[in-house]
């Protein structure tokens, strides 16, 4: 009766498919079985990622502040569009950065064989995802048409008395009606207009991805 033990299948642990007396990850000598490599191979390999996937948008922020210390100048048209392109670059790797978070994630509970942590891994990364990538698009629309559509002085003086370009241009694309968005960019100032821009962006989204999946 023992000995046919080994031979029978089991939940053990809550590993379904465990055989007793069988190690699954694991030789005798404590070296990794072919699926113990590719089970721990997959968790390594999204922690990399995602360690790239951190140090890529970080340099593009280095790059975009004018290093460390920052002190980027942005008076001159090529400056401002140069600055511009930069900062572009950088927001837009933050979806990958989010992307290869959720993997890492994913990927550790996988290994640990819990499924339904998986699968609400999924859902968040999803959202967080598309919500990343519609904020990118808000945050490129303000810094092209606030650093390329204008000079230094009508940057400063819009600042002033509102009306900048860019503001408009972010709120619009968060699905602000144009003239709600110049009356707003006239009575806010840019960052809080970003923040409403986002806040809407981000409602909408998780609307949008709640209908899909009712």
């Amino acid at each position: 009766m023992v000995a046919s033990l080994a031979k029978m299948n089991y939940t053990i642990g809550g590993v379904k498919g465990m055989k007793w007396g069988v190690r699954r990850y694991r030789n005798e000598d404590g070296s990794l079985t072919a699926a113990g490599r590719s089970r721990y191979s997959t968790v390594a390999d999204a922690k990399e990622a995602y360690r790239m996937a951190k140090k890529a948008s970080a340099d593009k922020y280095l790059i975009a502040a004018g290093g460390i210390y920052g002190g980027r100048w942005t008076i001159t048209k090529n400056q401002r569009k140069d600055y511009s392109r930069d900062v572009q670059a950088y927001n837009n790797s933050l979806a990958a950065r989010t992307g290869a978070k959720y993997d890492y994630k994913i990927a550790k509970a996988q290994q640990k064989g819990k499924n339904d942590k998986v699968a609400a891994l999924r859902v968040k990364q999803e959202l967080a995802v598309n919500s990343q990538k519609n904020r990118t698009s808000i945050a490129n629309a303000y810094v092209k048409d606030t650093y390329e559509k204008q000079s230094v002085g009508e940057h400063i003086v819009r600042g002033m008395i509102g009306g900048n370009k860019g503001t408009v241009s972010a709120l619009v694309k968060a699905g602000y009606s144009e003239r709600g968005a110049k009356v707003m960019s006239h009575i806010f100032d840019d960052n809080t207009n970003l923040f409403f821009a986002y806040a809407k962006s981000d409602r909408d989204t998780k609307k949008r991805m709640m209908s899909q999946n009712s």
